[in-house]
């Protein structure tokens, strides 16, 4: 074996032997058996719903469906949905189990990291730098938790990497091949979660730069005008195709009347001044916590701006590379800001640009220090920040799974989903036969989800009185499902309650509803 293939086969597995610890650190293997739980468990739940759905309906692709039966039909759709097919196609292997889609995601998520090690490697060089800076983003919260759950970003910012790794390889040694290779893996980063063309965008905005305007930019780095060109028809691939998904979705979501899952944007300048200030302020008091540690966040925003003054310190390519990247993290910032804390993990989505600064920062400290010292001291540097930043990741990640402050309420009942699911089997409540109601529920599917069961969800919120049940029962749903108590003891509640079917847990009460359909 070459001694290059050997090195950089142990060099990944050194990184994979790092990620198992870090998995065994954070209590992977028990969150394993958790379904959609904790942070923004409404969209984790949208996101299982989806594969799961997928299982149950006979896996139609072009027919992606959720538990929540919405406007008249359960069909729902944002994202390119491959990673809930893949997942509900194993789901037939092994079972429907909910750790097989949060591997997915946490696969993804670290071939893209893995990919950032092999382009530090090969840029800055040294093990310890290549390793530990990636490792060092599984500390950040966000990616600690939704790293290994069911929401889409983390992979889409995985293959958006291993994307860039590609394209790199490309730009140093052209090939049809590579260049398939890394416009594959863009397309799906940008199917999956559109935002991630920051990425392609980036690179393709920094070609056309030095092609078009920088002085000698053409001849120096694009001395075979092939290169260029076949990247910017592989970039005019990945739009169209990404445009035409969406354009898709967002017809199948209008046909079935469902505005479950966003198509659109929700800029800064529809906000009310008071609310842009207001965001502004939570984040600055505490919402910046969730993101990095308060080290890295300063550390970022001194770095940032002494990236951006002193171009002359660094290639040019990476330099005109991270400018782009900004200017686009940006404009998303801008097109999705109303959404910024409600939907805190779409910073996952810009993260390629603190990636891109902190490289730059290295490969700058690398060369600027005295050749017998940069490596001691890059290594234990980064070392000591990936250790504290795991550590910090470990902290915040017990809290958003132990902490109640953090776990939005739902029936504890339903974690038990074996021993729920076989009590329904045995009353005969099933997917096929079952339209349930389930009260009370803050979200459109995590009920349903966990009861494996299509309806509607009522919010405790809303006003939920026997006309409401009138009106399901005109819609043939066919039993009342309530996970609190509460509810038994309202006085319009006596007609439904006639019929039970069965309690789970002393916590879960089942009632038929069906003696209530109107006659035929």
């Amino acid at each position: 074996m070459e001694t290059n293939k050997l090195h950089g086969y142990l060099h990944s597995a050194a990184f994979l032997a790092g990620v198992a610890a870090i998995a065994w650190y954070f209590n992977y293997a028990d969150i394993a058996q958790l379904g959609p739980f904790s942070l923004h468990n409404w969209r984790q739940a949208d996101s299982a719903s989806l594969a799961r759905c997928y299982y149950e309906n006979g896996m139609h692709f072009f027919h992606p469906k959720v538990h929540h039966v919405l406007g008249g039909a359960n069909a729902a759709v944002g994202e390119f949905p491959i990673l809930y097919y893949i997942a509900a196609g194993l789901y037939h292997i092994f079972g429907p189990y909910d750790v097989i889609l949060r591997l997915l995601v946490f696969g993804c998520f670290t071939a893209g990291l893995w990919a950032w090690s092999k382009m530090l490697l090969r840029w800055v060089g040294g093990w310890t730098v290549s390793l530990a800076l990636p490792w060092a983003f599984y500390g950040s919260p966000l990616l600690a938790f939704y790293g290994f759950n069911f929401l889409p970003n983390p992979a889409g910012l995985g293959l958006a990497l291993v994307g860039m790794y590609g394209l790199l390889r490309y730009w140093e040694q052209p090939g049809r091949g590579r260049l398939i290779f890394a416009g594959a893996f863009f397309l799906a980063a940008a199917l999956i979660k559109v935002s991630l063309l920051i990425v392609p965008l980036a690179a393709v905005a920094a070609a056309k730069w030095f092609y078009f305007f920088a002085k000698g930019g053409r001849a120096k780095y694009f001395p075979d005008k092939s290169v260029f060109w076949n990247w910017m028809v592989a970039v005019a691939v990945i739009l169209v195709s990404t445009a035409g998904w969406y354009l898709w979705a967002s017809h199948y979501n209008k046909t079935n009347h469902s505005g479950l899952l966003m198509t659109y944007i929700m800029p800064i300048w529809k906000m009310p001044q008071a609310e842009i200030k207001r965001y502004a302020y939570e984040i600055y008091m505490w919402y910046h916590s969730i993101y990095f540690n308060k080290f890295t966040i300063l550390a970022f925003l001194v770095l940032l701006p002494a990236v951006l003054i002193l171009p002359r310190q660094f290639p040019r390519p990476a330099y005109a590379f991270t400018v782009f990247m900004l200017l686009g993290s940006l404009a998303f910032l801008v097109l999705f800001y109303n959404q910024i804390l409600v939907h805190h993990y779409y910073i996952i989505d810009i993260m390629p640009l603190a990636m891109a600064v902190f490289s730059l920062t290295v490969w700058k400290l690398k060369n600027w220090l005295p050749a017998k010292l940069a490596a001691p001291v890059l290594g234990v540097a980064l070392s000591v920040f990936a250790l504290t930043s795991i550590s910090y990741g470990k902290k915040h990640l017990s809290d958003y799974y132990g902490n109640d402050q953090y776990i939005a309420p739902f029936n504890r009942s339903l974690l038990k989903k074996k021993e729920l699911h076989a009590f329904m089997a045995e009353k005969g409540l099933t997917y096929d036969s079952t339209l349930a109601i389930v009260v009370p529920d803050l979200t459109p599917n995590v009920n349903l989800y966990y009861l494996n069961v299509k309806g509607w969800a009522t919010r405790p919120d809303e006003p939920f009185s026997n006309a409401d049940l009138e009106r399901y029962a005109l819609w043939r749903g066919t039993t009342l499902v309530v996970s609190d108590t509460a509810y038994l003891s309202r006085p319009d509640m006596d007609k439904w309650l006639a019929h039970p079917i069965g309690v789970f847990d002393g916590t879960i009460h089942f009632f038929d509803i069906r003696p209530y359909w109107p006659k035929e």
